[in-house]
């Protein structure tokens, strides 16, 4: 089955994007001094960090949906 070039290319943008993003948002919740040089000491902060880093993953985790079943759509 042929596919259309505008399909072709938003999954290769799709793809790229969660290689990027996933492994960014665990730098972002693990090692937020390599990024920001910032000392992270309270909770509060470290469950910022984590609540990001889960938001980061669900927008990619339905990335990743989108990309194994076509039927799901990113724009209406």
């Amino acid at each position: 089955m042929l596919k259309s070039k505008v399909e072709i290319r938003s999954i290769i943008f799709l793809l790229i994007s969660v290689a990027v993003v996933i492994p960014g948002a665990f730098v972002y919740r693990y090692f937020p001094d390599i990024l920001y040089r910032i000392s992270i000491t309270a909770i509060d902060q470290q469950n910022t960090l984590k609540s990001l880093m889960a938001v980061y993953l669900g927008f990619h985790s339905y990335g990743i949906l989108v990309f194994l079943n076509r039927r799901i759509t990113m724009s209406p």
